[in-house]
């Protein structure tokens, strides 16, 4: 899950104990996976236009996928991405999106 990372801490009266620092978690919107938030690829709603987040730290409302076509498909299939956005997309809009992120895992 996280790293452990050995530290000696005066307020236990000097005793020494592991823990755990803080990675965060992410869930995919089509597998459910939980995972850390660097395992998959965010994407954000800026200008009701979806667009992939490389650097994982633009302004907007954000959704995380797994790199993997099964993600997309059953995120797709389940209407998820609207519904976790809280927006209704065009079919359009979605269609560009797909062909987007399809290019993106298979570079």
């Amino acid at each position: 899950m996280g790293r452990e990372t050995f530290r000696r801490n005066v307020c236990t009266g000097g005793r020494n104990f592991y823990y755990m620092k803080n990675i965060k978690q992410r869930t995919c919107i089509g597998c459910n996976r939980t995972g850390d938030k660097n395992e998959f690829v965010r994407v954000v709603l800026l200008d009701d236009q979806l667009t992939i987040d490389v650097e994982q730290n633009q302004d907007g409302r954000g959704i995380y996928l797994c790199p993997m076509v099964d993600c997309l498909e059953k995120a797709k299939r389940r209407r998820a991405v609207n519904h976790r956005l809280k927006t209704r997309l065009s079919g359009k809009e979605l269609e560009k999106f797909y062909i987007l992120f399809l290019d993106f895992i298979n570079k």
